[in-house]
């Protein structure tokens, strides 16, 4: 699932999270931290019956997972050049960034 959205706008103090060099970083650890705590597979128990013959709570507060998910990169195609150089075309160092909920892996960069 997709994580939630999360618009913010700083006061005071906290402006300083919007200036250029900030602003990134404090938003990717925001939306990181909701990630850990509601997006699928991690739970927010909130016991709303008391009785454990309606709800299994040991379930809710440690679901089991549903399965595993493979990645394999096979091609890229079309990137954009981003490194300049003086007298030939412009080139990329890519690699690959994957997010699922609040994990990331990145891979090391092509040169």
């Amino acid at each position: 699932l997709d994580p939630p959205k999360v618009e913010a706008r700083f006061e005071g103090l906290a402006k300083i999270a919007d200036f250029a060099l900030l602003q990134g970083s404090v938003r990717s650890i925001i939306n990181r931290e909701i990630a850990q705590i509601l997006v699928l597979p991690n739970v927010l128990y909130c016991p709303m019956v008391d009785d454990e013959d309606v709800v299994d709570s040991a379930v809710l507060k440690d679901p089991k997972p549903a399965g595993v998910l493979r990645v394999t990169a096979i091609s890229a195609r079309n990137l954009k050049g981003v490194d300049w150089h003086l007298f030939r075309k412009a080139t990329s160092d890519p690699y690959l960034r994957l997010m699922l909920s609040a994990d990331e892996w990145k891979s090391s960069t092509v040169y």
